[in-house]
């Protein structure tokens, strides 16, 4: 487990600059974040085959504990825009 505080209300690029930086044995990441950084990456993030609804409630509001789930086939390093797939987007509101 890493903490960094590069990504405290960084921009999306310095975000996805550190995601890059992962070591390749690392198969699930878990990056927290504030906005608008977090979230316009997410955005930028979700590529070919994301699930439409998840899309559509992650464009409608991005909350504070809200989660974004992707699923990345690429290396970290070759992380881009619309490189990942956004399976599932889960507001708080969603879990009462």
């Amino acid at each position: 487990m890493a903490f960094t505080e590069a990504i405290y209300e960084a921009a999306p690029r310095d975000i996805l600059g550190e995601i890059r930086q992962v070591s390749a044995d690392v198969r699930c990441l878990l990056v927290v974040g504030h906005n608008p950084g977090l979230e316009t990456l997410a955005r930028d993030l979700a590529g070919p085959g994301t699930d439409p609804a998840a899309l559509e409630r992650l464009k409608a509001k991005f909350p504070t504990a809200a989660l974004a789930r992707f699923e990345v086939v690429t290396g970290w390093p070759e992380l881009c825009a619309g490189s990942a797939r956004l399976s599932d987007f889960i507001r708080p509101r969603d879990l009462g």
